[in-house]
């Protein structure tokens, strides 16, 4: 079957799927922080991942990265915090998918 037929098959109204996690980050007066919600309080935890490149004031480039779990309901967690920085050189990046069961607390 080829890609154009298997296409044509799908439904033909949007799908959309809302998320669950909201976060943003800014850097202002040489501090970053990143901070994230967990927008509904009866979905499973997410386990997200993030990365985010920063310019120190030494303009050299830094990428913050790492993952965190995120809690139902949780609002504004602090996820990265430094200070040395004069500017954001890119959005930060954040994906979080539901944290598989069985993984511990």
């Amino acid at each position: 079957m080829s890609v154009a037929g298997f296409l044509s098959s799908l439904p033909a109204s949007p799908v959309s799927a809302a998320s669950l996690v909201s976060c943003g980050g800014a850097v202002m007066m040489n501090a970053a922080e990143l901070l994230c919600s967990h927008l509904d309080p009866h979905a499973p935890p997410q386990l997200c991942s993030y990365s985010w490149a920063l310019l120190k004031t030494d303009s050299s480039t830094k990428v913050a990265q790492g993952s965190f779990l995120l809690p139902p309901g949780v609002a504004n967690m602090q996820i990265y915090a430094a200070n040395g920085f004069l500017n954001a050189l890119s959005p930060p990046i954040i994906m979080c998918q539901q944290k598989p069961a069985g993984d511990g607390p």
